[in-house]
């Protein structure tokens, strides 16, 4: 009998001493998926932050990355040419609001490259303007080189383009006529809503009737495109 406890005892502690091993790598796992589990979803808000830009049609308040940007960029004044020499020549000027890294402004590439055909046949100057934050004359030259734009531009470090037109969006036009008047203002066209088809060429339009000396039908209209992050 006495044997038999023993032995007993003997069974039992035999089996704690295997089971503390196997409760030990339990926990070890249970740690490792709740890390992962933590880890992921943090990975996943990131992602969310970093995706600042909706299908161009929904920005998110801030739309560029701009702490991947290399710190020689420093914001440059005005670029070839002059602002004023550029208001007082031919009918007419068309202020592009473009953003170098903005998915909108690539978005209209095609109608963008016809206008730089197109204009200058009409007498129309175009000009881009870039008013976002850390933008620089290397970044938006790299930007032109990759895009093929060749355009006189200038880079709005102070913001005064910004405030004087109230530009509030990249891609955003503003077409003034050769006294200085804004006769059109709005998207480049309608393309982002219509899943790339475009319906209404405003600018374009709005081109062709300023050059032809007539009152411009469509003045003003709505779209989409990435907020701009002003120099504070």
């Amino acid at each position: 009998m006495t044997a038999m406890k023993r032995c007993g005892k003997g069974d039992s502690s035999g089996r704690q001493r295997h089971r503390r091993p196997f409760l030990l790598f339990l926990l070890v796992l249970v740690v490792f998926a709740t890390t992962a589990v933590a880890g992921g979803a943090a990975g996943a808000a990131d992602s969310l932050k970093g995706d600042s830009i909706d299908r161009c049609g929904n920005p998110k308040a801030v739309s560029f990355p701009l702490q991947n940007r290399p710190a020689s960029f420093q914001s440059e004044a005005v670029v070839r040419p002059g602002e004023k020499q550029l208001a007082k020549e031919g009918k007419g000027t068309v202020y592009f609001f473009l953003g170098s890294l903005c998915p909108c402004t690539d978005a209209h590439k095609h109608s963008i490259m016809e206008l730089m055909s197109l204009a200058p046949k009409k007498n129309i100057k175009l000009v881009a303007v870039f008013p976002n934050k850390g933008e620089s004359v290397e970044l938006i030259e790299h930007f032109f080189k990759g895009i093929g734009f060749k355009l006189d531009y200038i880079v709005d470090s102070t913001n005064r383009l910004v405030k004087k037109f109230g530009a509030r969006k990249t891609p955003e036009v503003f077409l003034v006529d050769e006294k200085g008047r804004v006769v059109y203002s709005g998207p480049i066209d309608d393309s982002v809503e219509n899943l790339g088809q475009i319906k209404n060429a405003y600018l374009k339009n709005a081109v062709l009737e300023l050059a032809e000396g007539r009152p411009v039908t469509v003045p003003r209209a709505e779209g989409s495109g990435c907020w701009i992050v002003r120099n504070r």
